[in-house]
């Protein structure tokens, strides 16, 4: 059964894998890319893979690889919890595949002497369960001490540290249990056994009962010298080349002296074979989950380094800088890395727009790429226009993944959809325009609910500008009316000019003026202000009163 099992889950990698890659070439992050055939696409990748492998940048994306993606250097420098998380369970994990689980196909090809029962082997083994539970535990304290934002863990993170856990743990108790197990011995015996003589075999019983655990349902003579050095020799004969003492196993053999009271019940229930059944179909859960879950970036993110290698090539290819942009989007592992450096992040606090935070626009650009539902896009567009562009997310991702290109891709896409930035909107209509709207817009607001009444604070305080005197500092240290100027495009309407609007009480038409929204937020104005009066404050909340008032419009409450 364990045999079909395996089967299965390996056709469902197979297939799930060909499904990932098929979802590649099918979705395009830009309608630019979309009428690109899927075969050249498909053909270009696997180009792009095998010309890079055997340029001159091979070197340099070996480097890369083991640098920043085996070795993560760039998370020990900056998050180094974080980097002890990933290293535990990535190593851990990989030697106990490539050298347990793999032994018949790599170990017994490496050392000429193996076998699982030996040591260093069985205490090697330990070691790395050891390694990935550690790793797991410290991903766990980083998520329940709020060290990860909650927004940035999900469900299948946390499924995913389960289920690699219960490999491990299911691991260790099978050790355990086929040390003490009677079962495994008569195997033992029935396969490697040289001699048939009976005293030689009670011998033996006696010997692995006293040196190596085994518990016996009937009792076993332990204390017979004779009978021990009987014992010692038929093992030796037949036993100690593949069969190291347990204590090795340091932490098998110590759950095995807990469980040994009642070896003899656990035994009558076979648990041993209960366990391994266990063990082996978590594996090939695991195995099949592989291409459709987090665990799918140990594939993605390599391949990532791969293709994003040769930017030149990308700027002459328009299907491998396709390809490149897709593929970007399934290397991210969702670390959170991006979003602790975010510039914009504490805007994320005010308006709860998850959207603004880069590992979760990432997300959105992928449910983007699959034709996400126009909510999920409006959220998306918000959030992608309070990025700045500062590029702090694609110097901090140790996936290596473009993000601020992603950003701008999506950004023109966005508009594509017709879901325009504010600062693009308000190009449409003049100030006075944009009054007469947002004047009727409020009217209906207040005739259906009180409650949906735009709130304002500094802008509505006459105290705030009633000190103006109109003496044009402001306008004269602002970049935006000295760069409009010197293209010949002068600003509608100078700062003093906008306080003044809002001095004699006609703010809705201030709201819509390019200066409140080409304003750069430098806060010139403000720090020369002779006055004190917060000009640059006032700016940025009239421009997010008239983002509420856009907001209102899409959704048709005129």
């Amino acid at each position: 059964m364990l045999k079909y099992s395996f089967y299965i889950s390996f056709v469902i990698f197979i297939f799930g894998l060909i499904y990932r890659i098929l979802q590649w070439i099918r979705f395009d992050l830009d309608t630019t890319s979309a009428g690109l055939s899927k075969i050249k696409r498909l053909i270009a990748l696997w180009e792009s893979l095998w010309n890079h492998l055997i340029s001159a940048q091979a070197l340099i994306m070996i480097k890369t690889f083991v640098w920043d993606g085996l070795l993560q250097v760039k998370i020990l420098k900056s998050r180094p919890l974080q980097w002890i998380a990933h290293m535990s369970i990535f190593w851990g994990f990989v030697l106990l595949l490539l050298f347990h689980a793999l032994d018949d196909h790599i170990s017994v090809w490496v050392f000429s002497d193996y076998a699982s029962t030996l040591n260093p082997f069985i205490f090697l083994r330990n070691v790395f369960g050891i390694l990935v539970l550690m790793g797991i535990f410290v991903a766990f304290y980083r998520r329940r001490n709020n060290l990860i934002p909650k927004r940035i863990s999900q469900k299948m993170d946390y499924v995913a540290l389960l289920l690699i856990g219960s490999i491990i743990i299911s691991g260790f108790l099978l050790e355990a249990f086929q040390i003490i197990s009677e079962n495994q011995f008569d195997s033992m015996l029935s396969d490697y056994m040289i001699s048939d003589d009976e005293k030689e075999i009670s011998a033996l019983r006696a010997y692995w009962a006293k040196k190596y655990s085994v518990k016996f349902a009937q009792e076993v003579n332990t204390n017979d010298i004779e009978l021990l050095k009987l014992g010692e020799s038929v093992h030796i004969d037949s036993c100690a080349s593949c069969h190291s003492p347990p204590q090795y196993a340091f932490i098998s053999y110590n759950l095995a002296q807990i469980f040994s009271p009642i070896s003899s019940f656990l035994n009558s229930l076979q648990i041993d074979a209960v366990l391994l059944f266990i063990h082996y179909i978590l594996c090939f859960i695991g195995l099949a989950w592989i291409p459709f879950g987090k665990m799918f970036h140990i594939v993605s993110t390599p391949l990532n380094y791969l293709v994003n290698a040769s930017t030149l090539e990308q700027s002459k290819n328009p299907i491998s800088k396709a390809n490149a942009s897709i593929i970007a989007l399934d290397a991210c592992t969702h670390c959170g890395a991006c979003s602790e450096v975010c510039a914009v992040e504490p805007i994320n606090r005010i308006i709860g727009n998850d959207f603004i935070l880069p590992s979760e626009k990432i997300q959105a650009a992928r449910l983007m790429a699959e034709g996400a539902h126009p909510v999920i896009l409006e959220k998306f567009s918000q959030g992608n226009n309070v990025c700045t562009s500062c590029n702090k997310c694609t110097q901090n991702c140790p996936s290596q993944i473009p993000l601020l290109g992603i950003w701008q891709k999506s950004k023109s896409e966005l508009q594509i959809k017709g879901l325009y930035p504010p600062e693009k909107i308000i190009n449409q209509h003049t100030a006075y325009e944009w009054s007469g709207l947002w004047n009727s817009q409020e009217k209906a607001a207040k005739k259906t609910d009180k409650s949906q009444k735009l709130k304002s604070f500094i802008s509505d305080n006459p105290e705030t500008y009633e000190a103006c005197v109109q003496c044009s500092v402001c306008t004269q240290v602002c970049p935006v009316v000295s760069a409009s100027s010197s293209i010949g495009s002068p600003i509608d309407l100078t700062p003093q000019q906008v306080m003044n609007l809002l001095r004699i009480g006609i703010k809705d038409k201030a709201l819509g003026t390019q200066m409140v929204w080409n304003c750069t937020t430098c806060y010139m104005c403000q720090e020369h202000c002779p006055q004190h009066i917060p000009i640059a404050d006032v700016f940025y909340e009239l421009r997010n009163l008239a983002n509420k008032h856009i907001s209102l419009q899409k959704t048709g409450e005129k």
